[in-house]
């Protein structure tokens, strides 16, 4: 049951089956949401991996199979996600291509590598009716097939962009200044037990400065809930950070970038700085101290461009150079 409860599928598990994970969660066989496909396990090969990618449900039926969500509650905001990994289940060894639907919206096109490629997707968006439909849809390029889905309310002020005409697809998450050695899952990623959103973020630990931590517990800022392990590590520099990424046509961008001081500070030493996207202001400077709560930059809707930079930098009379603990893009997509 949907509503105003997180749930979990392990597409795949046989009927009636459940399990707990390590966070907590309860996670159901996938039977009773979806009256087509058939539950496979994958290879031996793959068996020792997390438990969610020991199964999966195939489609070799129909063009478009459909899971039904529900009860939802109409105007409530959900993240959505999407897990997959091959596995080998079919003993091909050739991962087929094929597209995933919110409904009757493109949401992503699935592309894996290898049968050991662990890939999810999210899209966050508001329940328009009492159901949430994710579809699989075959392209010509072999068996579609999926092996979790999961569904998580979130709190009316996040993301708050996605709504009835709008919903945003998870382009980047990133935990900065910290390893996949923490992660628990396959592929590297970290969640979080005292992240009420269940997100997955990403480990970087040197991309765009060095790494620092600290074990200083700091509070989140501006209702984001950003875990609290996300904010004790960054990664820091003496010259300005840099993010970029391509743009794509008749795709717009939302930034969330979080800063918070990790370095107790000397009496004579001051972090004040400001982020510039694209060569103008992204936001006002701002001064961070350590123990003195976190700061949240983000932004609605960037026009669409063909590429996007983003420079973190110290000012003038600024001592330590720019810091950074995290931060999240999104591909925003006009629904309306």
């Amino acid at each position: 049951m949907l509503g105003d409860g997180p749930i979990s599928l392990d597409c795949g598990l046989p009927d009636n089956a459940s399990y707990t994970d390590d966070l907590g969660y309860l996670y159901f066989s996938d039977a009773s949401s979806i009256d087509s496909g058939e539950a496979k396990q994958v290879s031996s090969a793959f068996m020792g991996s997390t438990r969610l990618y020991q199964t999966l449900r195939s489609f070799p039926l129909y063009q478009k199979n459909c899971y039904t969500l529900a009860p939802a509650v109409e105007g409530q905001r959900y993240l959505v996600r999407a897990s997959f990994m091959y596995g080998n289940y079919d003993g091909r060894n050739l991962p087929p291509i094929f597209d995933v639907y919110l409904g009757v919206d493109f949401w992503t096109t699935v592309r894996l590598d290898n049968a050991s490629h662990v890939f999810w997707t999210e899209i966050t968006t508001k329940a328009t009716t009492s159901s949430v439909n994710v579809c699989l849809v075959k392209t010509g390029d072999g068996i579609p097939f999926i092996s979790g889905l999961e569904v998580r309310p979130l709190d009316d002020i996040l993301y708050a962009d996605a709504n009835n005409s709008t919903y945003l697809i998870t382009y980047k998450r990133i935990n900065a200044g910290t390893t996949e050695e923490a992660s628990n899952s396959d592929n590297g990623d970290h969640r979080f037990k005292d992240d009420p959103y269940d997100r997955i973020w990403s480990p970087d630990y040197d991309t765009y400065g060095s790494p620092v931590s600290t074990n200083f517990t700091i509070t989140s800022s501006q209702g984001f809930n950003v875990p609290s392990y996300v904010w004790r590590t960054a990664e820091s520099s003496s010259t300005p950070m840099f993010i970029s990424w391509s743009g794509e046509p008749n795709v717009q961008f939302h930034i969330f970038m979080y800063f918070a001081e990790v370095i107790k500070q000397e009496k004579n030493q001051t972090r004040i700085i400001y982020v510039e996207l694209n060569g103008g202001p992204f936001g006002n400077p701002f001064r961070l101290e350590y123990g003195r709560g976190s700061m949240t930059v983000y932004t609605g809707n960037l026009m669409s461009t063909n590429e996007y930079k983003l420079v973190i930098r110290a000012m003038d009379n600024s001592t330590l150079g720019p810091i950074l603990n995290a931060f999240e893009v999104y591909k925003a997509y006009d629904v309306s």
